[in-house]
């Protein structure tokens, strides 16, 4: 039952390029806020997310788009590489007091901060207290793992989890047993991307996690 808790805890905690580069001035980006990335194995498809200061909208870039006067030439997790007179800027993600923990960019595709998170629950143990979960049995079979209770609603509802739901799959991979849920931590514990299977009812949804 412990590596079952770590699984879902895993879930919502879960270089260069060869010019000269230097650091961003200071307020450089006063005008938006970098909110996160989502980093995909095709570069072309990875994209930067952006709140307008004023405004509050969403804004995403991609490899190729002016961003105040310099190109994007780069997106990593949490960070991107920007180009302007052969000279490269690292812009980095604000410290964890600032992000924001989920981010929905679209519906059932988040984004995780891993250090907004860990800021709101601080140590590994605390997350053993925030999630109760039950194995669940159809047909005389464990099929998912029920979130029977859940401390932090706020939290899970942002990231689209509430009490009562059942997840029946993580990366495609059946939830059905704690032998299981052992390999299953120990394959998306450094995941960049993570996806669960919810039962709701008599509905399923797919949760998509990208993880900064």
């Amino acid at each position: 039952m412990r590596s079952i808790i770590i699984l879902i805890y895993c879930i919502f905690t879960l270089t260069s390029l060869g010019y000269a580069t230097e650091k961003p001035k200071e307020n450089l980006f006063s005008s938006l806020k970098f909110l996160g990335t989502v980093v995909e194995s095709n570069p072309s498809n990875s994209i930067a997310i952006m709140r307008e200061a004023k405004s509050k909208t969403l804004d995403f870039y991609r490899v190729g788009d002016d961003l105040l006067g310099y190109r994007i030439v780069k997106i990593k997790r949490g960070s991107l590489v920007l180009l302007k007179d052969g000279k490269t800027t690292s812009l980095e993600l604000p410290s964890s007091s600032e992000l924001e923990p989920v981010l929905n960019i679209r519906e059932g595709e988040m984004v995780i901060n891993r250090a907004a998170i860990a800021k709101r629950i601080p140590e590994l143990n605390d997350a053993y207290k925030q999630v109760l979960p039950i194995p669940y049995i159809s047909g005389g079979k464990v099929v998912g793992i029920k979130l029977a209770k859940i401390k932090d609603k706020d939290l899970a509802s942002k990231a689209g989890i509430r009490e009562g739901d059942i997840i029946t799959k993580v990366n495609n991979q059946n939830l059905n047993s704690l032998s299981n849920a052992l390999k299953l931590y120990a394959s998306v514990r450094n995941n960049n991307v993570i996806t669960i299977q919810v039962q709701r009812g008599r509905e399923t949804k797919d949760l998509v996690y990208h993880l900064n």
